[in-house]
């Protein structure tokens, strides 16, 4: 690609919108993890009951399952006016903001009823926000042009992490002077005005189905649709040592993560400290450790990076124990946090490229959906664990235990290359 091309593409408004878009999908998330744990943390709720609202996020798991919805029940009036793509997404888009709304008038505490409610709020948020996910997703492949692909991804994954930074390290600055309702408020009116980003963005028809599908029709075209990405997949040498190596390369990580706030907080650190170095300052050290990580994969290839990002991720959750020494030492947190991020961006970079190296062709979008929900089982599932494991074992040997959750997926390597399973190059 040309100079003059690549400059054309950063004034394209599909590029820019799907960055806006991209901005949406990532505000809510941090409303069912990190935020959400934080929330909880203030209004004294146990960390075993923290520990098991990860298992309140399992929408985000399961979204695969519900995707052929999106292709197959039309949005009425509102698909006709903006096209089934972006109508779907602006009803997700409502569905948001009045569920973020509707958090802001709950009180956490240990009532059972209210914790009830709670759970089910933060439920229905994932549901309505993975919704939203597999609708940007599906406008993003119908919208951008193969040679647009590379910086309309940046641009995604760009304005994602913006707007995780402005519901993760916003919220919590916001928290700590106007009050966890003020906040929950003001992040539901900034997703009600995502819906301009959506109206902003060109439309996108619902593309025709073939002939030969036509003719297939009814249920059985619905049942071949769904299950034809899973047999090509199963065909697949090694399958099984690779699901079980992709379910458990981020797991150490994943359940670090979910106490990692009220770790903090336990400790002392004020909701604006975690804020600034947790979140904004960790921001900064993801975006070295991706762009090193790629750097290397091209020159080394993917095993061999997989190596080094596995290590360098158990190597930085023993950071943690380190800080749960050092206590309340805001120096000691910039290092904890920057070479945790910078680990955690050097390993996903990796890991993203590995597992688009398993999807075919024909089936990447949704091959990829069920790869990445099976990475997320980490955090869905055995994170659900991680508050009692806290509370019984306490913050260090959590801690470390979880260093030495991510060594048994570099085990499985060498067989993994056995079988033929890992690309020769990056």
């Amino acid at each position: 690609m040309s100079d003059t091309d690549r400059k054309s593409h950063l004034f394209d408004r599909t590029v820019w919108a799907v960055g806006l878009l991209g901005f949406a999908s990532g505000l809510p998330l941090p409303l069912v993890f990190g935020t959400l744990a934080a929330w909880l943390t203030d209004a004294g709720i146990s960390k075993a009951t923290i520990g098991f609202f990860a298992a309140a996020s399992s929408p985000y798991v399961f979204k695969w399952a519900w995707a052929p919805i999106l292709d197959m029940v039309p949005t009425g009036p509102l698909g006709r006016l903006l096209g089934e793509r972006r109508g779907w997404i602006v009803l997700m888009q409502v569905a948001c903001a009045a569920v973020i709304a509707k958090l802001a008038f709950v009180e956490p505490s240990t009532d059972p009823t209210q914790i009830r409610t709670l759970v089910g709020l933060v439920v229905l948020l994932a549901t309505v926000s993975a919704t939203q996910d597999i609708g940007i997703d599906a406008y993003r492949v119908s919208a951008v042009q193969v040679a647009q692909q590379g910086t309309a991804n940046a641009a995604y994954v760009f304005g994602y992490r913006i707007g995780m930074l402005g519901s993760g390290a916003g919220a919590l600055i916001l928290a700590d002077r106007y009050g966890w309702q003020q906040t929950f408020l003001t992040i539901a009116v900034v997703m009600a005005g995502c819906i301009l980003f959506t109206l902003f963005a060109p439309r996108v028809d619902m593309p025709k189905a073939a002939p030969e599908q036509a003719r297939l029709g009814g249920v059985w075209g619905m049942m071949a649709d769904i299950f034809a990405p899973l047999t090509s997949f199963f065909r697949t040498r090694g399958w099984v040592i690779i699901l079980l190596f992709v379910a458990l390369f981020k797991l150490g990580d994943a359940v670090a993560g979910t106490m990692t706030t009220p770790f903090l907080m336990e400790v002392g650190f004020t909701k604006t400290e975690i804020a600034t170095v947790s979140k904004l300052f960790a921001f900064a050290a993801l975006i070295p450790g991706a762009f090193v990580g790629g750097w290397m994969m091209r020159r080394y290839g993917v095993e061999k990076m997989l190596w080094v990002g596995g290590v360098l991720q158990a190597g930085s959750n023993l950071l943690f124990v380190y800080q749960a020494q050092a206590g309340h030492n805001v120096q000691a947190l910039y290092l904890t946090m920057g070479g945790e991020n910078f680990a955690t961006g050097f390993g996903t970079t990796v890991f993203v490229a590995y597992l688009s190296s398993l999807c075919s062709v024909r089936f990447s979008a949704t091959q990829y959906a069920l790869l990445s929900a099976l990475a997320a089982v980490g955090k869905t599932v055995v994170s659900s664990f991680s508050g009692v494991w806290a509370t019984s074992w306490g913050w260090e040997t959590f801690f470390l235990s979880t260093a030495f959750m991510g060594l048994p997926a570099l085990l499985l390597l060498p067989i993994l290359k056995q079988q033929q399973a890992i690309p020769e190059q990056g």
